[in-house]
C-alpha cells in the first residue's frame, strides 16, 4: 500500500470516528431513558479507544497505548457502577391518536386523575399508584420463582428461623 493510500484510509477512518462521535453524542443527549444514555456512553468509550488507535497508527506514537488502557478501564468501571445503581425510569403514558391518555396508564401521578381516556368523554379516572422499590423487587422475585419453580425464602421465613 502506498503512503498516499495509507493516509487516505486513515483520514477516512478518522472522519468516520468523528461522525460517529456526533451521532452517539446526539443519542446520549436526547435518549428517551437512562439506559439509552448508558449505551451511548459505552459506545462513546469504544469510539474514543478506536480514535486513539487511529491516532497511534497515524503518528507512530505508541505512548497513547497507556491512555487507551486507562480509557478502557474507566469505561468498564463506569458502566458497571451505573448499571449496578441504576433505578428504573418513570413510565410515561403514550397518548392515543385523539390525544387522550389510555386507561390504566396513570398520566397524572400517584393518586391523581386524568381527564379523558377510555372512561367516556371527559370522565376522570384514578391514576395508577406509584411503583416502589419493594414492589419492583417483589415482581422480580415472583417472576424468578415462577420461571424456576424454586421458592425463595421471604422475610417472614427468615424471621421464623430467627425465632426458633
Amino acid at each position: 500500500m502506498t503512503d498516499s493510500a495509507f493516509e487516505l484510509a486513515l483520514a477516512v477512518a478518522a472522519l468516520g470516528y468523528g461522525l460517529s462521535v456526533l451521532l452517539i453524542g446526539w443519542r446520549g443527549l436526547i435518549g428517551p431513558n437512562s439506559l439509552d444514555r448508558l449505551v451511548a456512553l459505552d459506545a462513546l468509550v469504544s469510539i474514543v479507544q478506536g480514535g486513539l488507535a487511529v491516532y497511534m497508527v497515524w503518528t507512530a506514537d505508541t505512548s497513547v497505548a497507556y491512555a487507551m488502557v486507562a480509557v478502557a478501564l474507566l469505561g468498564y468501571l463506569s458502566s458497571v457502577s451505573v448499571a449496578r445503581f441504576r433505578t428504573p425510569d418513570a413510565r410515561r403514558p403514550s397518548p392515543t391518536a385523539d390525544g387522550a391518555v389510555p386507561a390504566g396508564t396513570g398520566g397524572a401521578g400517584a393518586g391523581g386523575t386524568v381527564p379523558g381516556g377510555t372512561g367516556g368523554a371527559g370522565a376522570a379516572r384514578p391514576a395508577k399508584a406509584a411503583r416502589t422499590l419493594e414492589s419492583d423487587e417483589a415482581d422480580r422475585t415472583g417472576l424468578w420463582q415462577q420461571d424456576s419453580g424454586v421458592r425463595m425464602p421471604t422475610k417472614d421465613d427468615v424471621r421464623k428461623d430467627e425465632r426458633q
